[in-house]
């Protein structure tokens, strides 16, 4: 699905013809056109979808079970994804590079601890920079990494304990910047000082919340005035209008944060992604999913995107681009 925002309104979404798109994650080139990588259970695969001349076209990175996927495209214009190879054991992180010749694939090493999700970025100087989400058993302790290359391999570095679903992306300067939620409803935010990571508590929390899990799912997005912006599944069903939907945050530059839905009539099964493109404009990625009791009888699972309509390139408004 396609969709856009409108002074501060995000328009209806268009179909994209994806069906099972599970962990849709979202990233733009630089001629600003969207790349989306994605799991399908139809076939077990993970694949990359991107629009080129106004056509979306389709393309497949790897044969695997590839969950929470998370795409990027470097100012070479190629194109990264992570994802995770869940099954058959071990799990894995798999991280994918496609260059002139074609999709490269590689595994990295866990360090004894199974992968829940992941996350990719790619610096000023196109160093990728990925978040692991994992756990250790028989503690089931949960914890953040994050990973870059290292010489021939690669490495990583704790962020913190007790933090899931996390999302990371890189300033214009090389700065970190992480999102990830605490397993009791906040949506925390954290960037790198020195060799320290600092922490933000920016949304949730507030009771009641069925199951007291108001927020799951982050992913963040960094503009060039290096001020963060959020995404993430906001889960209140039954307590309030909004149930499974897509919520958005942003830094503003006093240091406050401000928070809106952006699809209210969407159900949300997994998490949103979100991507500041060159031009300052915020774009999302989400997997829609519509039972027979939500959707009055029907059912649809579907692939959306969505957009700002009043930010687009050139102050050109559009509908549907």
């Amino acid at each position: 699905m396609f969709a856009e925002l409108y002074l501060g309104v995000w328009q209806a979404p268009v179909e994209l013809n994806a069906t099972q798109a599970w962990g849709p994650s979202l990233a733009t080139d630089a001629a600003g056109n969207p790349h989306i990588a994605y799991y399908t259970s139809n076939g077990s695969a993970v694949l990359h979808a991107w629009r080129e001349g106004g056509v979306w076209r389709f393309d497949l990175v790897d044969r695997t079970t590839g969950f929470y996927s998370d795409i990027e495209v470097d100012s070479q214009g190629r194109v990264h994804v992570v994802y995770s190879k869940l099954s058959p054991p071990p799990s894995q992180i798999r991280y994918a590079l496609k260059d002139a010749s074609g999709w490269h694939v590689e595994s990295l090493s866990t360090n004894g601890s199974s992968t829940y999700a992941t996350d990719i970025a790619i610096g000023p100087d196109d160093t990728p920079h990925i978040t692991q989400d994992a756990y250790t058993n028989p503690t089931i302790t949960r914890t953040i990494h994050h990973w870059k290359p290292a010489g021939s391999g690669w490495m990583s570095e704790l962020v913190d304990y007790w933090c899931a679903e996390s999302g990371i992306d890189v300033d214009d300067l090389g700065g970190l910047h992480v999102s990830c939620n605490d397993g009791g409803g906040h949506v925390l935010y954290y960037h790198k000082q020195g060799s320290s990571w600092i922490r933000e508590v920016i949304d949730g929390g507030t009771p009641p919340f069925l199951n007291g899990i108001p927020a799951q799912y982050t992913s963040i997005a960094v503009g060039e005035d290096r001020l963060p912006h959020l995404a993430y599944a906001w889960r209140s069903c039954g307590v309030t209008v909004y149930c499974n939907h897509v919520r958005y945050s942003a830094k503003q530059t006093e240091g406050s944060w401000i928070s809106t839905f952006v699809d209210p009539e969407g159900r949300l099964d997994g998490g949103p992604t979100i991507r500041i493109d060159d031009w300052g404009v915020p774009r999302m990625a989400y997997y829609y999913y519509q039972d027979a009791v939500t959707g009055g009888g029907l059912f649809s699972n579907d692939l959306r995107y969505a957009e700002p309509l009043a930010a687009v390139p050139g102050g050109v408004a559009c509908i549907v681009c």
